[in-house]
């Protein structure tokens, strides 16, 4: 009981999106993502702060038969509070670049890359927390630049259901030891039960950054649910494993 007492916290989660002339041919956006958690991981209580803030830039020209989205991302992943935890303390920069081309009003084909630069804070690899946590081994932390390259189509199968799919090639090119190389994918479908409710699930085959070892696979399946209440109001559900 006082061990479930002491991992007591308060968590956030907030954002926020601004967007600058959303009606015509070029559409400027400025976001930020934040969360503060207690890992469960650690076993102690600790805060975990995570931020995701950017900018976007789309430009639909030709009447919207092409759209092109352009994004920069910096994103820190920081545990504060614990010298124990300070070697999985990074930050980050993305690129991700989408070229659709419409080829109904409501189906469309396109290309995405996306280039990330992940680089940890602790030069010495998680030296002095593999001593804390007892274990024989010890862990680098290994900088990485991984790519993500996708080709897709999205649009509607019948007037109420619709589906994404995307499969490409995924490179995590870390400085040392192994990297993913290997194909990566998604696919999604959305049901539209009314104009202000939908059931949205998918299953994504992918990789990511691990400070425990220099990348995983993360197999995904996930499931939502959106409605609206009085246009106003949106209640979200959602679930994956």
């Amino acid at each position: 009981k006082q061990e479930v007492e002491h991992l007591r916290a308060l968590e956030v989660d907030a954002g926020m999106e601004l967007r600058l002339f959303p009606y015509s041919m070029v559409t400027v956006s400025i976001f930020d993502d934040y969360t503060r958690t207690v890992p469960e991981w650690t076993g102690i209580n600790v805060n975990r702060n995570t931020n995701r803030g950017g900018l976007k830039l789309r430009v639909k020209p030709g009447g919207g038969r092409l759209e092109f989205n352009l994004a920069y991302t910096f994103s820190f992943d920081l545990i504060d509070e614990s010298d124990m935890f300070a070697f999985t303390n990074k930050i980050g920069h993305e690129i991700r670049l989408n070229a659709k081309w419409r080829l109904l009003p409501k189906t469309a084909v396109f290309l995405e890359a996306i280039q990330q630069i992940n680089g940890y804070l602790d030069p010495t690899g998680g030296t002095e927390a593999i001593k804390d946590l007892k274990t024989s081994s010890l862990i680098p932390n290994s900088d990485s630049t991984p790519l993500r390259l996708y080709l897709g189509f999205s649009g509607l199968i019948t007037p109420r259901f619709s589906v994404m799919l995307k499969v490409g090639y995924g490179n995590a090119f870390y400085d040392d030891n192994d990297s993913y190389n290997m194909i990566v994918g998604q696919g999604e479908f959305t049901f539209f039960i009314s104009p202000l409710a939908k059931i949205k699930g998918g299953f994504e085959h992918s990789f990511s950054d691990s400070f425990l070892s220099n990348y995983f696979v993360d197999e995904r399946a996930y499931l939502g649910y959106d409605h609206f209440i009085i246009n106003r109001i949106l209640l979200h559900l959602a679930g994956e494993y």
